[in-house]
Parts: C-alpha cells; sequence; structure tokens
C-alpha cells in the first residue's frame, strides 16, 4: 500500500493512493487482501464522549488481477456506540457501485455470478445492512456480526445473509481465537471477484466455516479453518481444510 492522509480537521482525513478499502465490510462482500486505488473521504460526528456518526465515501480503481479496470464507488454510514468499550456496538449501511467489469468478467474474475456470452447478466450495485456487537468476558473480547446484503443492480437471485460469532483475538501475543460463520449467497448478490478467497464458492453457496486460531507474538498468528459448502445445483457438499500463517509488521 501506499497512500498520502490529509487531515484538515481533527474529525476529517483524507486518503489518496492504494489502500484497503476504508469500509467496514464482512468477507461476503470484500477481501481485506485487496488493495485498490482511489481517493477516500472519512468524517465523523461527534454525539457524546463515547459515540459517534462516522461517513466513509470514496472512488477507487478496483486493481485487481490479469489488468482489470474496474470502477467501484462506495459509501458507509456507520453509527458507532460506546466505541472504545469493552462492551460496544455498530450499525453500518453501506453501498457499493461496480462498474467496468468488462476485463475482469473476460478474465474469469467474475467466477459464480451469472454469465451469457461473456458478459455479466446483472449490473452490481450493493445495498448492505450490518450489525456488530463487541463484549469482553475477562480477558476474552466476543463479537457477533449480522451482515445483509442486496443487489440492487439484479431482479432475482440478489440477496445474501451472514452471521459470524468470535471468542478472543489470535494477534495478540498468546492470545487465542475461536470462530464461526454461516452465509448463505444466492447467485447474483455480491460481485464475485471482490468477495473473500477464503471460500470455495463466491455465489450461488450457503455453507458454514469454524476455526481456530494462535497468536505467537506481535509478528506471528495462524488460523486453522474448516469449510462446508453446498453450491446451487449440487447436492454434495465441498469440505475444506484451510491453514493461514501470517506475519505482520
Amino acid at each position: 500500500k501506499l497512500f498520502v492522509r490529509w487531515r484538515p480537521g481533527e474529525n476529517t482525513s483524507v486518503d489518496l493512493g492504494k489502500t484497503p478499502l476504508p469500509l467496514e465490510l464482512s468477507p461476503m462482500l470484500w477481501d481485506q487482501d485487496l488493495r485498490p486505488a482511489g481517493v477516500a473521504l472519512d468524517q465523523s460526528i461527534p454525539l457524546s464522549a463515547f459515540d459517534r456518526l462516522q461517513l466513509v465515501a470514496g472512488y477507487f480503481a478496483g486493481d485487481h488481477l490479469y489488468g482489470d479496470d474496474s470502477r467501484i464507488g462506495a459509501i458507509e454510514l456507520g453509527w458507532r456506540w460506546h466505541e472504545g468499550a469493552p462492551t460496544h456496538a455498530a450499525a453500518l449501511l453501506s453501498y457499493l457501485d461496480f462498474s467496468d467489469l468488462g476485463e475482469l468478467t473476460r478474465q474469469g474474475l467474475a467466477r459464480t455470478n451469472t454469465i451469457v456470452a461473456g458478459r455479466l447478466v446483472d449490473d452490481y450495485r450493493l445495498l448492505d445492512m450490518q450489525l456488530v456487537g463487541h463484549a469482553g468476558l475477562g480477558h476474552w473480547p466476543f463479537e457477533a456480526r449480522l451482515d445483509y446484503v442486496n443487489n440492487l443492480g439484479a431482479d432475482a437471485s440478489n440477496e445474501g445473509a451472514r452471521f459470524s460469532v468470535v471468542a478472543g483475538d489470535r494477534t495478540k501475543p498468546g492470545g487465542w481465537e475461536f470462530g464461526y460463520a454461516f452465509q448463505r449467497i444466492q447467485r447474483d448478490a455480491v460481485m464475485a471477484a471482490f468477495n473473500s478467497d477464503d471460500w470455495w464458492f463466491h455465489s450461488a453457496v450457503r455453507g458454514s466455516m469454524p476455526w481456530i486460531g494462535y497468536g505467537f507474538d506481535r509478528t506471528w498468528n495462524l488460523r486453522l479453518a474448516g469449510f462446508h459448502e453446498r453450491r446451487d445445483g449440487l447436492d454434495e457438499y465441498t469440505d475444506r481444510i484451510r491453514l493461514d500463517v501470517t506475519a505482520q509488521w
């Protein structure tokens, strides 16, 4: 990543460059490994000492593989309650508009979305709603997240939902993490080129993912995850095990 950040005020920042997408999205919509290039505005409105409204808006080049020239307009409005406290929550409403997807589709990155004669049948204008809750029990943090998405650019097979719960934090030295996620994504509910690569199928799928993680120190951690997925139209499930080892500086 390479970017310039300007802070014209205490509650305002503007980023220009190649960065992680600044919206808080679940893996059903976005793979956090991706680094689009563009400009983004982050504006907060304090409501009290620990509560705030947050508006994030930006325009990005997808900058995916194989000469992808896609464009993404994005905006997110969030209400963050008791942020920084052991018990806190957020409600997030996001909108993503994907365009110029022709090259991405020709290179096969649209994957499980509906394609006829080499072209996507539907547009991808995603309206996403999330509820997030955090609580702490001793040294164990807990997070629960409920996510619903509707693709306003498709007339059918345009809905998806995901639920996840996580206990612990593997990014801390000696920290254990236990998690579980379930998701159901209809074929054209999300743009399959940009959601999580952890899952074998990117849409037209239902499945679950349990995982366990451990943090060795502030740099190294690992996650062992299982996937139990069934693509629409198939009777058998696809089962996989994946081990991720991560180093962060």
